[in-house]
């Protein structure tokens, strides 16, 4: 078969709060081009009207649950060469800003609090978990090493990590690796707060407990591989504001 202007899409739509309109990524280009994340049309498209309009170009756009603005990646640069930040735009295309302290942020990996004023991310490697104040341009850095000293031949990393239901708190799963085979030998979960203050360990009796959810602002959902990979849920403190 023939392919005509070829158009492809890419990423997943995220919608708007109010439901009524969804942002994605459109590829126009030849598939003979050159690569460059930056030349994603950022679109988005009335779920009433059916109607679209293209905003700017990045990639990976999220919307922010309270508002009309969206967060996006662009990296400056040149190829081989590229530095990742994270942007903000409103859905009209006005206020484009890049906030500088997101420097080294994918923004496919990135999470948005509830309340929009954060987002949050770790870095390359998965050393470092960076909270953004999306007002204020300023950033927290909480380095992997707070969590406790690897054993032996081993290294820490970020898993993964998620706001609460209410954005005020943010649960971290820190894995051991070891160095030799990169195989993972360890899990942890952590609390930590919204400005980095305070880290509380989350004590789960057992072990091989993985994929930890919030069910709700105070409980937790997770599956234990040992036992058959049946999901339980544990209670969470609220020590941690």
């Amino acid at each position: 078969f023939q392919t005509v202007d070829p158009i492809y899409l890419s990423g997943f739509a995220n919608i708007s709060p109010d439901g009524n309109e969804i942002v994605f990524l459109k590829d126009e280009r030849s598939p003979k081009e050159n690569y460059s994340a930056n030349d994603y049309l950022i679109v988005i498209k009335d779920l009433v009207s059916k109607k679209e309009r293209i905003i700017g170009k990045g990639t990976s756009p999220k919307w922010s649950p309270t508002s009309n603005q969206i967060v996006f990646g662009r990296a400056d640069g040149y190829i081989g060469n590229w530095t990742s930040y994270l942007w903000v735009i409103k859905s009209d295309g006005s206020g484009l800003r890049k906030l500088k302290s997101s420097i080294h942020l994918s923004a496919s990996l990135i999470n948005l609090s509830s309340d929009g004023k954060y987002v949050m991310g770790s870095d390359l490697g998965g050393q470092n978990l960076h909270i953004v104040d999306v007002i204020k341009d300023d950033a927290t850095v909480i380095r992997v090493s707070r969590f406790g000293q690897a054993p032996n031949n081993t290294r820490m990393e970020y898993s993964q990590a998620s706001w609460s239901p209410d954005g005020k708190t943010i649960m971290a799963e820190v894995i051991i690796i070891k160095q030799v085979t990169d195989e993972t030998i360890g899990r942890e979960l952590f609390l930590i707060s919204v400005d980095g203050t305070k880290i509380e360990k989350i004590e789960i009796p057992g072990s091989n407990n993985e994929f930890p959810v919030w069910l709700n602002g105070s409980e937790l959902l997770f599956r234990n591989s040992q036992q058959g990979n049946v999901w339980n849920k544990t209670i969470v403190r609220s020590a941690v504001k």
